[in-house]
């Protein structure tokens, strides 16, 4: 892993931070950066939009044309995305279930300009278990399309025609290895189903989780990505601007208990500091103090512009361990494999095929991902330790 960021890595976190804070004040191009790594970086994070207005007056016009062009997309599918969100929270709505939208419209509340955050999938969340299959049915019966193959336990995927994906939750993230957390987790569903307000956005009301639980499934997103695949900058820019808005010390102050009780305090911390050090988050809008260190933020932030918008999918990124025993690294390959074959795995006889079926998995994996040599992933090993082991993700 180099040792510094790279030129175009360091100038669009000063081009973020200047759109983030509205510093419309335009710098002069970077001499150093090598424009077309640039686009290529802004592409892969999906922040063309963010750049946009910041762009240095003297930068190549065949650049600034393609993320003037990428802007626009981005615009414009935000207002396809608003409407529908607008339409399928409406029909749930209308048959009396309680839902909120999560990330999203609800996420680009907090942008100076909603409409340049990049719109993804269509999340809505049904906290309340009981209601989750009338909600599946409102969508089924008004034009998405359930998808036959499933991997996912806190969300049913659906597609609209048009090529979206709906995710319907009836969790905010997927179960983890500690069966504590993720009774925490079940039992804070009804505090959810109590504490759906609404936002104005555009001239039209959506239903959202009320700020502390807003924030806290924001920052769960955050994790889920994190230990699954990573997260990029937009993520990162979902926080910052979350906290740069008046948020009561009231709901500050729940906030901090909900991550206290699960545990992330830690990764609440780390995060933020990031945000305040990168993207002009204030001090104090979160947690009175953070921990610093500037050589684990630095590895934090490499591994943020490694993985891109939302990572590597494939399965091939290092799981967060309780322990290092023999039975810590067992319990959590086990648990793999549930998440992988929920319904085979509760047959007992099945297991020993299953096991071999996640190793092939996971040895295949890790040969395409980590086509490296065995020094040079010890190195890699030691060098993220810097990090993951301040987040302390269950242990604060």
């Amino acid at each position: 892993m180099e040792k510094s960021l790279t030129r175009e890595e360091e100038f669009i976190l000063s081009l973020l931070k200047d759109s983030l804070t509205q510093n419309k004040r335009r710098k002069d191009a970077d001499p150093g950066v090598n424009w077309n790594s640039f686009l290529i970086l802004a592409e892969k994070h999906e922040i063309m939009s963010l750049l946009y207005d910041v762009m240095p007056v003297d930068m190549p016009k065949e650049i600034l044309d393609v993320i003037r062009l990428r802007a626009r997309q981005t615009v414009q599918k935000y207002y396809r995305m608003f409407f529908l969100t607008k339409y399928y929270v409406g029909k749930l709505r209308q048959a009396g279930i309680r839902c909120a939208v999560i990330k999203g419209v609800g996420a680009s509340a907090a942008y100076p300009i909603p409409e340049y955050r990049k719109s993804g999938d269509l999340d809505i969340f049904v906290p309340d278990e009981k209601e989750f299959p009338r909600a599946e049915e409102v969508l089924s019966n008004n034009g998405l399309f359930r998808d036959p193959i499933q991997t996912e336990h806190h969300c049913v995927v659906f597609h609209h025609p048009e090529g979206i994906v709906v995710e319907l939750h009836r969790a905010l993230i997927e179960e983890v290895d500690d069966e504590e957390a993720n009774r925490k987790l079940r039992e804070l569903n009804a505090r959810f189903v109590e504490n759906i307000t609404e936002i104005e956005l555009l001239n039209n009301r959506f239903p959202v989780l009320a700020p502390p639980y807003q924030a806290f499934s924001l920052l769960l997103h955050m994790l889920h990505h994190y230990l699954h695949a990573g997260f990029g900058l937009r993520l990162l820019v979902d926080w910052a601007l979350f906290w740069k808005q008046k948020i009561a010390k009231a709901d500050r102050r729940t906030y901090l208990k909900l991550v206290k009780d699960l545990g992330l305090t830690g990764f609440s911390e780390f995060v933020t500091a990031v945000c305040m050090q990168e993207l002009g988050l204030p001090d104090g809008a979160v947690h009175e103090s953070v921990a610093k260190s500037k050589e684990a933020y630095f590895f934090f932030l490499k591994d943020i512009f490694e993985s891109g918008e939302f990572g590597d999918e494939d399965d091939s990124r290092m799981v967060l361990l309780r322990g290092t025993s023999v039975f810590d690294y067992f319990r959590e390959f086990h648990h793999q494999m549930k998440l992988h074959f929920p319904r085979a795995s509760k047959v007992f006889v099945c297991w020993p095929v299953l096991w071999a079926v996640t190793l092939f998995r996971f040895l295949k994996n890790n040969h395409e991902v980590r086509n490296t040599t065995a020094i040079e992933v010890f190195k890699s090993s030691r060098e993220r330790s810097l990090y993951t082991k301040e987040l302390e993700l269950f242990r604060r």
